[in-house]
């Protein structure tokens, strides 16, 4: 009898845990909501990070692939002792990728991409695992390779790689594309190095595309065409740029497709260190610039991504315009932090967005991100309400928002209709992002509109020639709709 009560009341406190147990997890067939904000993936708890500078980042078979300047990656648990300056992460540990990259001037990975199936790997080193190679590899996923005859000589660095038009693009500082002279631009057309027309006249840092042209940036040497560049595929033509410019993307800014520039710059450009180009004016400070709070305008801003509408920005300082983020930023009609971000002291070299997790990757200087201590990578989860406007932007929809004539002197006018009720804020902004003139800020009833401007700003006084952006806001903060048509003033 004892021994069954006994047996019973066993049976009572398993069923109890495992149901205890159960409960603490959820069913197979339901979806366990994604974190947000900074993980704590990259600490010695974990895997841990680089030991010392992380500087690229790129996706690669599955993998985060991360090269800079380290000898060791993983932090206490897991750590390679013979990563030498590049590893992948699977997600489960860290991937050695056969002795990595030696040898050179200061071994180091400063570029990384992905071509034709391979990953790229450009920097100052001159061996490949047991390969011979020259400033610039190629990995397949088992084994090393070189590329031709490689870039520069043993003092070249190779700093930016791109894929453009099916060919890939090499930036640095080097002289030689293989046996060819050159100067610090180079292009592979699967076979081997050549010159790119003339080359740059300073060391070439980021590459991007524009207008379906490449565009190239870099140091400065004081001729204002040196530090940024277009190449129409026969000749370089020089934008203008008084600054070293180390990033470079293409952002949907007020309805136009707008490149935007970051580095270090603010002296004769007048700018803090983020800028975007208007094709009729020139270069001008996007959104209030980049600073640091301790060195004024000695800030720097080392990377460009857009996610989801969104401008993420990642360098070293302290506010992106009037809001104070620590090393990171983003921007979508305003400036944001990132959960405290990568701490005052921090450096952002490289960011990576992966889409279909919803999160990103930041790899540079760093010993938080967030309020979670890491090893130079971290892991920022935008959750299940990702950065961007929401994807319905409920009531109070326009419908047939136009301008006309556009371009136009001295009126134009914008038509527009509304579906329900709803609040309406139309106002005209310059290419600096200043609204110079406020049309309409009420609340309309459904029905059609139209309203008129005559090239006036709020004073009365008149604007000179040149690009305008009518933006036009329907709802309320909660729920709103942003839309902006490009205007041209000819006088």
């Amino acid at each position: 009898m004892f021994t069954n009560i006994y047996s019973f009341r066993r049976l009572l406190i398993f069923c109890a845990i495992t149901m205890i147990v159960a409960l603490s997890f959820p069913c197979s067939g339901t979806a366990a909501k994604k974190p947000s904000g900074w993980t704590d993936l990259f600490t010695n708890a974990n895997y841990g990070g680089p030991d010392n500078y992380a500087m690229k980042l790129v996706e690669f078979d599955g993998m985060v692939v991360v090269g800079g300047e380290f000898t060791e990656i993983g932090g206490e648990l897991s750590s390679i002792a013979e990563a030498n300056n590049i590893a992948a992460f699977d997600g489960n540990g860290w991937v050695e990728l056969d002795g990595g990259l030696t040898g050179g001037d200061l071994s180091r990975v400063f570029a990384l991409a992905v071509y034709n199936g391979d990953l790229i790997v450009g920097g100052n080193f001159n061996q490949a695992g047991s390969v011979s190679v020259r400033n610039i590899a190629r990995w397949d996923g088992t084994n090393w390779y070189s590329l031709g005859s490689g870039l520069g000589n043993i003092d070249g660095r190779v700093y930016s790689l791109f894929v453009w038009n099916g060919e890939l693009y090499a930036g640095g500082s080097f002289t030689l594309a293989g046996t060819e002279p050159t100067n610090n631009v180079a292009k592979w057309d699967g076979t081997t190095w050549l010159p790119v027309g003339n080359g740059r006249p300073t060391f070439v840092h980021e590459f991007c595309e524009w207008n379906g042209k490449l565009v190239a940036s870099g140091l400065y040497n004081g001729d204002n065409n040196s530090s940024v560049a277009v190449w129409d595929g026969s000749t370089w033509d020089g934008m203008g740029f008084p600054g070293y410019v180390y990033a470079l993307t293409t952002y949907e800014y007020y309805g136009v497709e707008t490149l935007i520039a970051g580095g270090f710059f603010f002296g004769e450009s007048g700018m803090y260190n983020i800028a975007f180009y208007d094709e009729v004016g020139g270069w001008y400070e996007f959104e209030g610039g980049i600073i640091h709070s301790v060195f004024g305008c000695y800030a720097e801003v080392f990377d460009l991504q857009v996610y989801n509408n969104e401008l993420i920005v990642s360098g070293y300082f302290t506010d992106a315009g009037d809001t104070q983020a620590l090393g990171i930023a983003t921007w979508n009609n305003e400036w944001k932090n990132v959960d405290n971000g990568i701490g005052k002291e921090g450096r952002g070299y490289a960011l990576l967005i992966d889409e279909r997790a919803k999160c990103l990757y930041v790899a540079g200087d760093i010993a938080i991100t967030g309020t979670i201590k890491s090893e130079n990578m971290g892991q920022y989860f935008f959750g299940r309400t990702p950065p961007g406007p929401p994807e319905n932007p409920g009531p109070g929809m326009a419908a047939d928002l136009t301008v006309h004539p556009n371009p136009f002197n001295p009126v134009t006018t914008i038509k527009y209709s509304l579906d329900v009720p709803t609040s309406v804020t139309l106002g005209i902004y310059d290419v600096a992002g200043r609204c110079i003139k406020t049309l309409v800020n009420s609340r309309q009833t459904a029905g059609e509109y139209s309203v008129s401007w005559e090239g006036k700003d709020n004073l009365g006084n008149t604007v000179t020639s040149g690009v305008y952006f009518a933006k036009f806001e329907l709802g309320s903060a909660d729920q709103r709709m942003v839309e902006t048509r490009k205007l041209i003033l000819l006088r």
